[in-house]
């Protein structure tokens, strides 16, 4: 019998009721017994669980294993999240080259034979673009070198 994807908490009551079913019956299982039904049923992303489980001297009970492997569970789904907001992130960075920081980057493929430049008053740029201020500034850069 394996752990089905509702959680460990089905698995956990369905083994106590085997466990006292087989009481009844007057064959007993020992902790150690119980511990390694449950070991060999879990999934194997619980490797690194079960291992250390494994290589406890001391025998577990029933009770305490339900108890670390809700914590263990509880562990796995938090880093399940975590990756999945990893992943998340990831595709927005990916995106980020199609899409700013403030959602899709614009073109510049407008007229601009209607806009009016602020420095030169001519057509088609604006002044932050204006050829004529761009000579002149770069000329008084120049002035400014010789000295």
């Amino acid at each position: 019998m394996k752990i089905s994807k509702e959680g460990i908490a089905p698995y956990f009551m369905k083994i106590s009721e085997m466990r006292d079913q087989l009481q009844e019956l007057g064959e007993v299982m020992s902790d150690r017994e119980m511990t390694i039904v449950v070991l060999n049923a879990l999934p194997g992303d619980w490797g690194n669980f079960t291992s250390s489980i494994y290589g406890k001297k001391e025998a577990t009970t029933l009770s305490e294993m339900w108890s670390l492997c809700k914590t263990e569970e509880a562990r796995l789904k938090a880093k399940e999240d975590v990756g999945s907001k990893e992943q998340a992130f990831a595709t927005m960075a990916k995106r980020k080259g199609k899409f700013g920081k403030f959602g899709p980057r614009r073109t510049n493929n407008k007229d601009r034979s209607k806009i009016q430049c602020y420095g030169c008053q001519e057509y088609g740029h604006y002044k932050g673009n204006c050829p004529k201020l761009r000579r002149t500034t770069t000329s008084k850069e120049k002035g400014k070198n010789l000295t």
